[in-house]
């Protein structure tokens, strides 16, 4: 009998240990701090002090400048991944002191789309920036790519916000089919052949539920016509030839 006593108070007890160990494992505002400083220095968010990171009753409250708004954003995200942490105030903002002129930002955010590994001519992507603000507009044939290009926008130097009004169009096979057979098309005639030997051809063939819209830039206006006779040539049921003459090519 003696023994069985014994076992239930050692049993009670137990829960009471493991509520005076959880007291102990608690941590401590400044190590919460800490452990969030580390963690953005150690993604070269934070430098230079100019992220201020204050810590009460498991909220962590940022405030200060970064560079872009990616580093905003996963600022908020580190914040939320450290043990402790209920909830993050994010008063982040990012640095515009440096005055970035908007068509700088404008070329380095063109410049990224451009050297994606994902753009390719069956995307088409356009905008402007205005006070470091960047509206992304066009149209992709996988809505994943969206976002994709908005994250590489984000992590620009002087991107202070991204408008994504990017269009994600419709999964079709037909369309996908008269994708190719154009581009084949085009890309295969004899006076585009320098064109197709690019890294990245001058021609983008958006195509939404059959409607096909020719974009991007030519050396001259017969090329134009010519592309546009071409794509017309197919099961298209209406093509719209939107292609710039710039005469660099």
């Amino acid at each position: 009998m003696k023994s069985i006593v014994v076992s239930m108070i050692a049993a009670l007890a137990l829960p009471l240990v493991a509520a005076a160990e959880h007291e102990e494992k608690k941590l401590t505002p400044q190590m919460i701090r800490t452990m969030v400083e580390y963690k953005l220095i150690q993604d070269k968010i934070s430098k230079d002090d100019l992220i201020k990171i204050d810590v009460q009753d498991g909220v962590v409250s940022l405030s200060g400048t970064v560079e872009n708004m990616g580093q905003l954003r996963r600022a908020e995200k580190i914040a939320y991944g450290v043990s402790g942490v209920h909830s993050v105030k994010n008063g982040l903002k990012v640095d515009m002191r440096g005055d970035m002129p908007d068509q700088k930002i404008a070329d380095s955010v063109a410049s990224a789309i451009r050297g994606s590994v994902w753009f390719d001519i069956f995307d088409w992507v356009e905008g402007n920036v205005k006070d470091g603000k960047v509206t992304l507009r066009g149209a992709v044939r996988e809505p994943w790519r969206r976002g994709e290009y908005e994250r590489l926008a984000e992590g620009l130097r002087g991107v202070a916000q991204v408008d994504n009004q990017i269009v994600a169009l419709p999964l079709s096979p037909f369309d996908d089919q008269l994708r190719i057979v154009i581009a084949q098309n085009i890309y295969g005639s004899p006076q585009f052949t320098r064109y197709a030997n690019r890294s990245l051809p001058p021609i983008h063939i958006v195509v939404e539920n059959g409607k096909v819209t020719l974009k991007g830039a030519v050396n001259s206006q017969l090329e134009k016509q010519l592309a546009g006779v071409i794509a017309n040539q197919t099961q298209a049921f209406a093509v719209d030839n939107q292609l710039v003459v710039d005469g660099k090519g």
